[in-house]
C-alpha cells in the first residue's frame, strides 16, 4: 500500500534473501542525481549502446541504442545514462541516498522481538563505496544486494511522495489504510 507501507502479500524470498536489486535500484540513483542538481528531467543524454564507468564498458540491455531526456533514460533503463550518473554522484552520496531509502538497515516487518527471531539478512552496498565503483552500483549490480520488499519500500517511498512507510505486514487486505 503505496500510502501505509503495508505489505498485503509476500512470496518467496521476498524478504529473506539479498540479491542485486539491477535496475530497480535506478529510482536511487535518479533520487540522488535530481536532488543534488547533477541532472534534471529534460537533460538529454547521447543516444549510444554503452558507457565507460570505472574503468570498464557497460552496455545497455541487448546493446541496445539508449538515451535522451533522462526521463525517457529512466523508462528505457540505460545503464550508458545511470552509470555515468553514478559515476558524477560519487561512491559516498550513492551510499547516503540508499541508506535514505532504507537500505542498509534492518526491514521494519516486526516489533523488535519478532525481527531477533526471525533475524532477516539486510541489504549490502559498501560504505566506502569507491568513486570508481559507484557507477556499477548505480544500476544495481557490483556488491549491491536488497531484499525485493526492500525494492518495493523504495518505490513506495517514491509513491508515497517521499515518505518512507514502515513494511508491516497486514494478514487481511481489508485492513489495510
Amino acid at each position: 500500500d503505496a500510502k501505509s507501507g503495508d505489505v498485503l502479500a509476500l512470496a518467496g524470498l521476498a524478504f529473506s534473501a539479498p540479491q542485486p536489486p539491477g535496475s530497480t535500484f535506478k529510482i536511487i540513483t535518479a533520487a540522488g542525481a535530481l536532488e543534488e542538481g547533477i541532472t534534471t528531467p529534460d537533460e538529454e543524454f547521447p543516444v549510444v549502446q554503452s558507457a565507460i564507468v570505472g574503468g570498464r564498458e557497460v552496455s545497455n540491455a541487448h546493446d541496445e541504442l539508449c538515451g535522451g531526456t533522462l526521463v525517457q533514460s529512466f523508462a528505457k533503463s540505460c545503464n550508458s545514462v545511470f552509470g555515468p550518473l553514478g559515476e558524477e554522484l560519487g561512491g559516498k552520496r550513492v551510499v547516503e541516498y540508499a541508506e535514505k531509502f532504507g537500505l542498509i538497515s534492518p526491514p521494519s516487518l516486526y516489533n523488535e522481538e519478532s525481527l531477533a527471531l526471525v533475524d532477516p539478512l539486510t541489504s549490502t552496498i559498501p560504505e566506502d563505496l569507491t568513486d570508481d565503483l559507484a557507477g556499477i552500483s548505480a544500476i544495481g549490480q557490483g556488491e549491491v544486494q536488497a531484499t525485493p520488499l526492500e525494492m518495493a519500500s523504495v518505490a513506495q517511498t517514491i509513491a508515497n511522495d517521499g515518505v518512507r512507510s514502515p513494511t508491516s505486514i497486514v494478514k487481511d487486505p481489508a485492513l489495510a489504510g
